[in-house]
This record gives C-alpha cells, structure tokens and sequence, in this order.
C-alpha cells in the first residue's frame, strides 16, 4: 500500500496462524529480496528488518528459529 519494498521497514511482523500458511513467510521474504535465514542477515553492513512471528507458531517455534528473530508468544496486542 505505501509502495516501499518490505526491507525498507525496521520491523516486519507476521502471525502464522495455519499451518499451510507458514511457508508463505520464506517466500515473502525471497520476493522482498531478505534473506531467509537470520545468520544471513545479522551483521552484514545492509540493516535488515527485524522480523517477529506470532500466532500457533509458538506451539513449537523450532522449525522457525532460522527464519526469525522473535516468536511472540501471547496476544501482542495486551503487551505493546
């Protein structure tokens, strides 16, 4: 909607909620031109974005602990 491309943000958040859904994330990111993995994009001169998961995810937040740097777990709305 603001036409800037998803790594011009600080932050992206996404709530993966359905497990099908979860894989819709990875490709995102490779879209946006992010790398997938967090190792790839912690200290590289380029700042990515921070990127937060909610939703069922944090029932086992393991499978995802290389694509993001947060699991929220709970309802962030009641936190921020």
């Amino acid at each position: 909607e603001t036409k800037h491309s998803a790594g011009e943000f600080d932050i992206i958040g996404t709530s993966l909620g359905y497990p099908p859904f979860y894989f819709n994330i990875v490709q995102q990111l490779k879209w946006a031109g992010i790398p997938v993995r967090w190792k790839d994009r912690v200290g590289m001169e380029e700042p990515w974005p921070l990127i937060i998961a909610g939703g069922s995810i944090y029932g086992n937040p393991m499978p995802w602990s290389p694509m993001v740097d947060i699991v929220w777990i709970g309802e962030v709305e009641d936190e921020l």
